[in-house]
């Protein structure tokens, strides 16, 4: 069992405890209510409930509007620290009450007296002893011929009920983990700062820790939680003495800045957190390596009332530093909120065009630049939307990553794309191979293998008809490993793997070492104007040499030129795509091209 299980089973034990207890205190309110009624003959029969009242830290009292006189029995006495040779006056007894509890309870009597009423009221005193403690008191008006003759009542030593209702209290706003306070404690803080500041500018810095759930899924819980509490420290260390730290969710937090007037300041603020936080930690004898993303959102009542808009910006900011890349901050727009509220609109677009088969692949011919013969097809997702036409991934892939909606849209890929590979089959037209982009999350998957396999016999094709192109940052964000043995196992089933985008991330020599890959693709940004670059030509160049001596197929993207063309040949480039040779199209306008383009001939049917 680990240390979080014990300390969940220690909380349950706790509760069901303080739980009890509250029953008792409850019943023992029932108690007090049977004895306010009973308070006109409380103190004739104060001997046979002297037990009782012992137990339950009761006391009685009456006050006597004829003679001004006010009664305290023994047990009353007890709570005040008192002897039974004191003497009690309104006005000493008031001296107990602190000021805040004379503020109170004046207007209670008050009420109670006009509206003929008893009253009931929690209040704090300081005993003789010198004991700061909570009493509850009851009172009740007698009445005699119709004129106010004494009040009655009870006092009650509610103490250990009022810190077992704080120590519940802060267990409910506090997080156990870590000890900071919890999304309860953080909405709870932030009302009573709405409420207090009428003019002071605040910042609340919304903190996600980027790569920790791939730490924890590779390692037992107990290092995950060790880290976060190190986390939790560090947040603490640099806010201030007057700012609130939270831990809201996994691995998201929160820090509000008070009177943060300084824009520059809090920038300071949040890359250093940023340069602590992504320092390597040694937990449990591993070193773990995380980094942290931080939106930040100026707020003061005046401008922005609504307390859950201004979390909900300081997060919008946090995605948009997430977005860009992870291990930076971002400061609120108005425009980013524009933007999210764009994209939850068109991820109900994408959603309603998945149910009506929007989706289609459209198909760009990749080319043996060597031989002049069709190598292979470039499957590219494309949108038929309703309005706007047909629609490139730039126009709403973001919307679907945001929406959870990539794997859809891969599975109808993949789908559509083998079945117009079948269909050109069937026709008798060229079908050597085509390249379909598959996704992290999809790669990931422990079922994608048998799903691709399925789908691929399913049309009567065969697995190395089929290329599953991969961006090489996936190997990034693989540290539980799933993914590279998703893609050793695609490869061993007799899939190509492609490298895309070549050069642009950050581990591509890696991942040509690493994994089962057979060709990679060089994106665009090395091959446009390379005719009229020499630096360029000369790293394009040694990306072709490199991926040679691997023995890696090589596809340059984007071709749009003869001079291009030319320089990409010369350096040994295997395969190329782009509108010198054919734009993407959709799967019948393909045909028609391959009818026409009789110079190309496949390298396989």
């Amino acid at each position: 069992m680990t240390y979080l299980s014990l300390w969940s089973l220690a909380a349950i034990i706790v509760v069901t405890l303080c739980l009890g207890l509250l029953f008792r205190l409850k019943q023992r309110n029932k108690q007090l209510s049977k004895a306010l009624k009973a308070c006109e003959s409380s103190f004739q029969t104060e001997k046979n409930k002297t037990s009782s009242q012992s137990a339950s830290k009761v006391g009685g009292w009456e006050f006597d509007y004829q003679s001004r006189e006010l009664s305290w029995d023994t047990h009353t006495k007890t709570i005040h620290d008192v002897d039974e040779t004191f003497r009690p006056t309104l006005k000493k007894a008031f001296r107990f009450l602190t000021p805040s509890s004379r503020r109170l309870l004046f207007p209670a009597i008050k009420k109670a007296k006009e509206q003929i009423a008893p009253f009931d009221k929690e209040v704090r005193l300081v005993t003789a002893g010198g004991r700061h403690i909570w009493v509850r008191i009851l009172g009740q008006p007698i009445l005699e011929n119709g004129i106010l003759s004494k009040f009655s009542g009870v006092f009650q030593d509610v103490s250990q009920y009022r810190r077992l209702q704080d120590e519940l209290r802060l267990a409910a706003v506090t997080d156990q983990l870590t000890g900071l306070i919890n999304r309860r404690g953080l909405h709870e803080y932030l009302n009573e700062l709405n409420k207090s500041d009428q003019h002071s500018r605040h910042a609340v810095l919304a903190i996600d820790l980027d790569n920790f759930k791939s730490v924890n899924n590779t390692s037992d819980h107990e290092t995950g939680d060790n880290l976060l509490r190190h986390c939790a420290k560090i947040l603490t260390s640099e806010a201030g003495d007057a700012d609130l730290v939270a831990r809201i969710a996994g691995d998201e937090f929160v820090i509000v800045l008070k009177d943060a007037n300084d824009r520059a300041q809090t920038k300071q603020l949040a890359l250093c957190l940023m340069r602590k936080l992504s320092k390597p930690v040694e937990i449990d004898g591993r070193c773990c390596r995380i980094s942290a993303s931080i939106g930040i959102k100026f707020w003061d009542k005046t401008a922005e009332p609504t307390l859950k808009r201004v979390l909900i910006d300081a997060d919008i900011a946090l995605r948009q530093a997430k977005r860009e890349g992870r291990s930076r901050y971002r400061f609120f727009k108005d425009s980013m909120r524009q933007q999210i509220e764009r994209n939850s609109t068109l991820a109900e677009e994408i959603r309603e065009g998945l149910r009506r088969d929007e989706f289609a692949p459209f198909f760009q011919p990749q080319i043996n630049i060597r031989t002049r013969t069709l190598n292979g097809y470039e499957a590219l997702l494309r949108w038929k939307h309703p309005s706007r036409g047909w629609l490139e991934p730039e126009d709403f892939i973001h919307a679907a990553k945001d929406a959870d909606l990539l794997d859809n849209l891969d599975r109808q890929m993949l789908l559509k794309s083998s079945q117009s590979l079948a269909h050109l089959q069937a026709l008798g037209l060229p079908a050597p191979q085509i390249s379909i982009n598959m996704s992290n999350s999809r790669l990931s998957d422990s079922k994608v293998v048998d799903n691709l396999i399925d789908v691929v016999k399913a049309q009567g094709l065969h697995p190395h008809q089929i290329a599953l192109e991969i961006l090489e940052t996936v190997f990034l964000d693989d540290p539980a490993g799933h993914i590279a043995k998703n893609v050793h196992e695609l490869s061993a089933a007799g899939f190509s793997v492609e490298l895309d985008d070549f050069g642009t991330g950050h581990a591509s020599i890696s991942s040509l070492r690493k994994f089962p890959v057979d060709r990679i693709k060089i994106d665009r940004s090395f091959v446009s104007g390379i005719d009229q670059d020499k630096s360029l030509e000369e790293l394009t160049g040694a990306i072709v040499h490199l991926a040679k001596k691997l023995n890696l197929t090589v596809i340059a993207e984007c071709v749009e030129t003869d001079a291009e063309l030319a320089v990409l040949t010369a350096m040994g480039c295997d395969c190329a795509q782009g509108f010198y040779f054919a734009p993407a199209m959709p799967l019948a306008e393909l045909e028609n091209w391959l009818s026409s383009e009789t110079q190309f001939t496949s390298q396989a049917r």
